[in-house]
């Protein structure tokens, strides 16, 4: 699949916190784009950050790490309480770690999946502190494994 600019500078003004552009962004996107390449997008970049914050030298971060680490962006404000459920965090990051196999999220619902695989992305990114050149190479870097992938 064919992921357009448009849809990449879409998740990077959100990365970025740039809200007036993410929103712009947004509205210019069909229901279409944003239920697939746009999903898509938000998933691989996901995968991405939690690769790059989770494996060391091939290694995955130990299941206590990955517990701490959600513990504590729920700690960081009321919204991270309220949006982010510990179990279902847990189960992403080690889903994208391959500790666990896709079909542990089947007891899931979607949305609520959604929102916490975005809230928990937005952290990740916020966390690595990337430069805005940093930031668009992730981007592409996730564009890419949303392009093979999907």
């Amino acid at each position: 699949m064919q992921i357009r600019d448009q849809i990449t500078r879409t998740l990077y003004a959100q990365l970025a916190r740039q809200w007036d552009d993410h929103k712009q962004l947004m509205s210019q996107l069909t229901k279409e784009e944003i239920n697939g390449p746009y999903v898509q997008l938000i998933t691989a970049a996901f995968l991405e950050a939690v690769q790059r914050r989770f494996l060391k030298a091939g290694q995955p971060a130990s299941e206590e790490e990955v517990i701490d680490y959600v513990a504590s962006s729920r700690a960081r404000s009321d919204d991270a309480a309220e949006t982010i459920d510990p179990v279902i965090a847990e189960k992403q990051i080690n889903v994208a770690l391959e500790r666990l196999p896709p079909e542990a999220m089947d007891d899931v619902d979607n949305n609520v999946a959604f929102d916490t695989q975005v809230f928990l992305l937005s952290l990740l990114v916020a966390d690595a502190d990337y430069t805005p050149d940093q930031l668009s190479e992730f981007v592409e870097r996730s564009r890419d494994l949303a392009e093979e992938f999907f």
